[in-house]
């Protein structure tokens, strides 16, 4: 009988380092995976939060593209009927691009690649309103001949096209 209570004893000695053990380590794989999925959902959150940033600079990029489109719009309805309220979408578009270009360069500012790909788009805009104002002025001072040698060019056209790359 006596070994039998010293082998009940020392398996209860065993039970008793074992059982807080056991429990010991389960909750340390509790907080190692409770820490792990903080930094989880904190990288998550970061990579969101860059997602919504790029599709909010798509979006104003598409957006700045209409614009050109508009003013392209309005100086092709000019071109073709002499009317001034034809030029009403080009106006509007002189007016609120560098509105959206300066939205764009607040967005971009942390990333140097693209503050030089802005620049970039900003000069070709740029050339595509002085080519719009050129064609705008030759018709308007009745130089049809100059005015189709200019558009057959296709500068404009060409414009255009970079700014959509």
């Amino acid at each position: 009988m006596s070994q039998s209570l010293e082998g009940r004893q020392g398996n209860l000695y065993r039970l008793s380092r074992i059982v807080p053990a056991g429990f010991g380590a389960i909750l340390l794989l509790m907080v190692g995976i409770g820490v792990a999925t903080r930094f989880s959902v904190a990288r998550l959150v970061e990579t969101v939060s860059w997602v919504s940033h790029t599709n909010e600079v798509k979006a104003d990029i598409n957006q700045l593209e209409k614009i050109v489109v508009n003013a392209e719009t309005g100086q092709r309805g000019f071109l073709y009927t002499g009317k001034e309220n034809f030029l009403e979408p080009y106006l509007g578009s002189l007016k609120i691009y560098q509105q959206e270009l300066d939205q764009l360069r607040r967005l971009v500012a942390d990333n140097p690649e693209q503050v030089r790909r802005l620049e970039e788009l900003e000069v070709l805009i740029q050339r595509k309103f002085n080519d719009l104002a050129e064609t705008i002025a030759l018709k308007r001072a009745g130089k049809e001949k100059e005015l189709r040698t200019h558009v057959l060019s296709g500068q404009g056209k060409q414009a255009m096209d970079n700014i959509r790359e």
